[in-house]
Order: structure tokens, then sequence, then C-alpha cells
């Protein structure tokens, strides 16, 4: 059956004229858009635009971290970078000791390669925690980060499988344009986070 059959079927009538589609075809449009505007109503208030391009950053350091790309991470790094932290990697891959005293960006670039090419696989799983955006050029955010060689089906699977857990505590300055992370701290974290 073509698609003049099947709205002849669907529609009592003549068959649609181009104008009819037309009409049909922006009466759909305006349901969407009001289904849409319901269903945004219907989960509180939409984000503000700096706190969507924040977690736009987040998901694309996820993504970027996923696919073993170290250099995107390290782009992502602002020149006057400062991290605090200490073990980076799973148990299996025998983790990356970091000092505990401040990192420069250069020292967190090299840290980022090593465990990336620690695993043969990367997969992550993220939770967004305590996202503040003060006005339009500073974030902070809370960022719980499970990693494993193999995937991660959920918070209920950490548990059972080879998986390192962290929390960062992460601190973006926009340059315009392009949100950079400034500062970060990381520690161990704990299943229960994930939750």
């Amino acid at each position: 059956m073509n698609h003049t059959q099947r709205c002849r079927r669907a529609l009592p009538g003549p068959a649609p004229t181009r104008t009819r589609r037309r009409s049909l075809a922006a009466l759909a449009t305006g349901a969407a858009v009001w289904v849409a505007a319901g269903m945004l109503a219907a989960c509180g208030e939409p984000p503000a635009p700096t706190e969507e391009a924040v977690r736009q950053r987040i998901a694309e350091a996820e993504a970027a971290a996923e696919e073993k790309q170290a250099g995107t991470l390290v782009a992502m790094l602002a020149d006057e970078f400062v991290g605090r932290g200490h073990t980076l990697g799973s148990r299996s891959t025998g983790g990356i000791q970091t000092a505990p005293f401040p990192q420069s960006r250069q020292s967190a670039a090299g840290a980022i390669h090593a465990v990336l090419a620690g695993y043969r696989d990367v997969h992550l799983l993220t939770r967004v925690r305590d996202l503040a955006v003060d006005g339009d050029a500073t974030a902070r955010a809370t960022v719980f980060v499970a990693m494993s060689a193999s995937p991660i089906a959920g918070p209920e699977a950490l548990t059972a499988m080879e998986v390192a857990l962290y929390r960062f505590d992460v601190t973006f300055e926009s340059d315009g344009g392009d949100w950079l992370v400034t500062e970060a701290t990381w520690r161990r974290a704990q299943p229960g986070d994930f939750l």
C-alpha cells in the first residue's frame, strides 16, 4: 500500500491534496511542540544555557575518554590547570600513582595518557552531582566516574566487576566559548555514590 492509499484509509473523504497534507503536517508539528512543552513543564525548569553548556562539556569528556582520545581530554584543561589526587586506574592495571601535591596541566596530561593506555577498551558510567554555576564564567561540579574495560550495565553492577571508581570535584571557567577545567581534585569513590 502506498502513501496515498494509507492516507485515504486513515482520513475520511477525498484523497489529501498538497494543501491538506501541508495542513496536516502543520497540525502534527504544532501538536509535537505542545507535547514537548508539556513534557518540559512536567519535568520542571529546563537547565539554564550556561548549565547546559557545562553538562555538554562533561558529556564530551566522557565520549573522548571512551574513545581513548587523550589529546581531546588534555585540550579541555586550561593552561593554568591545577589538579590534586592520588591513584588513577584499576586494580588490574596496577593504577597510576599521581602525586597528592598540586599537578600542572603537563603532569595531568601524562596521567591521562597513561591511564587510557592501560585499558584496551574504556567504558564509563558517570553521575553529575552538585553542578553550580557562578555567573556566566565559572562553574563547579562533582562528577562520579566508574571506569572499566568492560561495559557497565548500571550502578548495580559496580560491586560485581573490576572497576575503578572516582569522585572528581571540578572547576570550569569559560574562555568566551569553551568551558575549560581550571582545577580538579579526585579521590576514590564508593559504589553507593552512583545510586
